[in-house]
């Protein structure tokens, strides 16, 4: 996955400000992808957030999480391929967001290859 597949997937999902891919293993963020400035302390906030809901360790970790709040809704799809791999999402107040974890789901089962 690339920085340009993080982008057109953003721009594909309406009201999505941000998209970053994470090791919760190693709680690094791997690539990250946004509408709008944000410090490296958001990045590493959501990042620890994916590493708590899909810990190596817990056996009842769900495949996606929605944590929804006032200033919009935080995203998180586990990798089908690579589960120490979470797709994470920022997304406005209001964002439809019943296609996100499909095409996050797509885009994890993406050969390697295909955007090249």
């Amino acid at each position: 996955m690339t920085r340009d597949d993080l982008a057109t997937l953003r721009r594909a999902l309406s009201g999505c400000e941000m998209l970053q891919l994470v090791d919760v293993a190693a709680r690094t963020v791997l690539i990250a992808e946004s509408a709008v400035k944000l410090g490296q302390e958001h990045h590493e906030a959501l990042c620890a957030q994916a590493a708590a809901i899909f810990a190596p360790d817990r056996r009842d970790a769900p495949g996606c999480a929605m944590l929804a709040g006032p200033t919009g809704t935080r995203v998180f799809v586990a990798s089908q391929v690579d589960p120490g791999e979470v797709l994470c999402g920022l997304f406005a107040p209001g964002a439809a967001l019943s296609s996100v974890e499909a095409s996050a789901r797509a885009l994890f089962a993406r050969p390697a290859d295909a955007g090249a």
